[in-house]
């Protein structure tokens, strides 16, 4: 009894230490080095583990690594939302969790929908104005992850554009733009359905005003310092960007919910066909996986400085910049997997009674479960 806890009490001590002992021979030989480190393993203790592991016990603080990788390209546009993949990638969180992503460049909502319609792409980030009318055309697509519990756009203003009436809040900022030069990332896409919608909501026309494609944050912002527009309906680093820089004032806030109640939603989720989905299940939980670990990463207070680092180097902002866009986004990710309909059915809701949708879309027409 006291030479069998004897050798318990090693073959403890020198798995603890090792963590796998696969044969005699191997644990042989691991112990050996174990020894040769730490002066403490002796001859009599290498002797009983090697008698009690004639049928190896394997012990492992390491995920497996999975028997499928999937390729999975992903379509990528330079913003924040797009910083949790672009870190999973650098570090191999993807590879962990059975999917092997590329990133493939878009600029555009319509890019991104075209390249996954044609199949250059498996999976991106979409804004619920952007897939909707794609659904009402009868494509089959399909919705797993949130990525955003709040909207993806918001509005700034030209920092010397006359708000005389802003003392009435949103409504009253809306009616001084009620005329304006509406920058949009593409025309008849998702920021100029968010913008048209914060005009109906304030009770004017959406056609009184005019809608200029000005493409992402660089040339939207450029058009905004050259008076081409005077407002803009614009995503991270756009806003932060804008409002950091002194080009842009921002009256009120979609996202921090000092606009209309009703755009307080959901919004960027990623999306991939039916198709792919049912053959890759597998593959679609790994990239939920893969995400959600990237995002814990990101909002873990610990993490902070190395993930203004990381904003700084793929957004190429200034350090200033990205403590800014960090600041002011790190709360807005889902941080939950799947898609929450009570917060994206109120999206449907709104498109469909904007007359933008032939539908009122909500999570359960499109959403895919692994």
């Amino acid at each position: 009894m006291n030479r069998n806890r004897r050798t318990l009490v090693s073959l403890v001590a020198v798995v603890s230490v090792a963590l796998v002992v696969p044969s005699a021979t191997a644990a042989t030989k691991t112990t050996k080095k174990v020894t040769k480190t730490t002066k403490k393993v002796t001859k009599s203790t290498k002797q009983e583990v090697a008698t009690a592991t004639t049928n190896p016990v394997v012990v492992s603080t390491t995920i497996p690594k999975p028997a499928v990788i999937t390729k999975v390209n992903i379509g990528c546009a330079p913003t924040l939302t797009g910083l949790p993949f672009d870190y999973a990638i650098k570090n191999g969180i993807d590879k962990a969790n059975g999917v092997d992503m590329s990133c493939i460049a878009a600029q555009t909502g319509p890019q991104l929908t075209a390249a996954l319609l044609s199949g250059d792409i498996n999976v991106s980030g979409f804004n619920p104005a952007n897939i909707f009318p794609v659904l009402d055309g009868g494509a089959d697509l399909v919705g797993f992850q949130s990525v955003l519990n709040r909207e993806f756009f918001d509005i700034i203003v030209r920092k010397d554009f006359p708000l005389p009436s802003s003392a009435e809040g949103w409504k009253g900022v809306m009616k001084d733009l009620a005329k304006a030069k509406m920058g949009v990332v593409a025309r008849g896409a998702a920021a100029e359905f968010v913008a048209r919608g914060l005009y109906k909501e304030a009770g004017l026309n959406p056609d009184g005003a005019i809608y200029i494609a000005t493409g992402l944050a660089t040339t939207t912002l450029a058009a905004m310092q050259k008076g081409e527009i005077d407002a803009a309906m614009v995503f991270e680093p756009g806003i932060t960007v804008g409002l950091q820089e002194g080009i842009a004032v921002q009256p009120f806030s979609i996202q921090k919910d000092t606009g209309p109640a009703t755009l307080n939603w959901a919004s960027l989720f990623y999306v991939t066909s039916r198709d792919f989905a049912k053959k890759n299940p597998n593959a679609i939980k790994g990239i939920q996986a893969t995400y959600l670990a990237a995002v814990k990463w990101m909002i873990d207070p610990a993490n902070k400085a190395d993930v203004e680092v990381a904003i700084r180097e793929y957004l190429k902002v200034d350090p200033l910049t990205a403590s800014a866009l960090l600041a002011r986004n790190v709360n807005q990710f889902t941080t939950t997997k799947g898609m929450a309909a009570e917060r994206y059915d109120k999206v449907g809701d709104f498109f469909f009674a904007a007359g933008l949708t032939k539908k009122a879309w909500h999570v359960a027409d499109y959403s895919f479960n692994p």
